[in-house]
C-alpha cells in the first residue's frame, strides 16, 4: 500500500479512535485533540473554497474588466473593520446590506418552496382512475384537514373539531416517529460505515469485497 495512504488511513483511524474515547471514559486528551483537528480541517478547508471563490467569482472577472464586482469586494472588505476599534463602526453597513439582501431572497423564496410546493403537492386528482391514487388522495386530504385543525386555537378543541384535532396529533406523532426512525437509520449506517472503515481499510481484518 502507498505510504501516504497508509498515513492518512491510520489517521484517520486515529481520529475516530480518539472521538469515540468520549463515549467510555470521561473528556480526556485524546477526544480534545480529535476535537480540535476536526474543527482546524474544517476551518482549513473553509479558508481554501473561500479563498478559491473569491479568485474565481470576483478577481478573475474583475481583472477582465467586470467593475461591478467591485461591489462585493468592497462590501466583503469593509466586513474586516471589526479589526480595528476605531472603524469597527463601518461594518454595521456591509452586513446591513448583506442581511437586507439575504432577507429578500428568503421573502421570495419561502412562499414558493413553504406554501405553493406544498400546497400543489397535495393537489392530488382522485378521478385518475387508479384506485392507490385514489386512497391516497383521500388520505392526504383527511391528514392535512384534521393536521391543520390541531394548530385552530380560536376554539376549544371540543366535539367534531376536538376529534378531528385528535386524529391530526395521531398523523403528526406518526409522522415525527417516522423522522426520528430515519435519523436513528442515519445514525446506525455511519457507525457501521465507520467500523467497516476501521475493520477493513485501516486493519486488514475485513477483505475489501465482504466489506462493501
Amino acid at each position: 500500500m502507498d505510504l501516504s495512504v497508509t498515513l492518512t488511513t491510520t489517521l484517520g483511524a486515529a481520529i475516530i479512535l480518539s472521538a469515540y474515547s468520549l463515549m467510555f471514559y470521561k473528556e480526556n486528551p485524546f477526544f480534545r485533540w480529535a476535537e480540535t483537528s476536526v474543527v482546524a480541517l474544517g476551518v482549513g478547508w473553509a479558508v481554501v473554497i473561500t479563498t478559491w471563490q473569491a479568485v474565481n467569482i470576483c478577481f478573475k472577472p474583475l481583472l477582465a474588466g467586470d467593475v461591478l464586482k467591485l461591489v462585493p469586494l468592497i462590501l466583503g472588505l469593509l466586513i474586516y473593520a471589526q479589526f480595528f476599534k476605531k472603524y469597527r463602526w463601518i461594518i454595521r453597513y456591509p452586513l446591513a446590506i448583506i442581511s437586507s439582501g439575504m432577507l429578500a431572497i428568503a421573502l421570495t423564496g419561502i412562499p414558493l418552496s413553504d406554501f405553493i410546493l406544498q400546497i400543489r403537492a397535495i393537489a392530488i386528482p382522485l378521478t385518475t382512475g387508479n384506485a392507490y391514487d385514489l386512497a391516497n388522495g383521500l388520505l392526504t386530504i383527511v391528514v392535512v384537514i384534521t393536521c391543520l385543525t390541531y394548530f385552530t386555537y380560536t376554539h376549544e378543541h371540543t366535539g367534531p373539531l376536538g376529534i378531528s384535532a385528535k386524529i391530526g396529533r395521531i398523523f403528526m406523532m406518526l409522522a415525527l416517529g417516522g423522522e426520528f426512525g430515519m435519523t436513528i437509520n442515519s445514525s446506525f449506517s455511519h457507525t457501521l460505515t465507520t467500523l467497516i472503515f476501521l475493520l477493513s481499510d485501516w486493519l486488514g481484518l475485513i477483505p475489501p469485497t465482504a466489506a462493501g
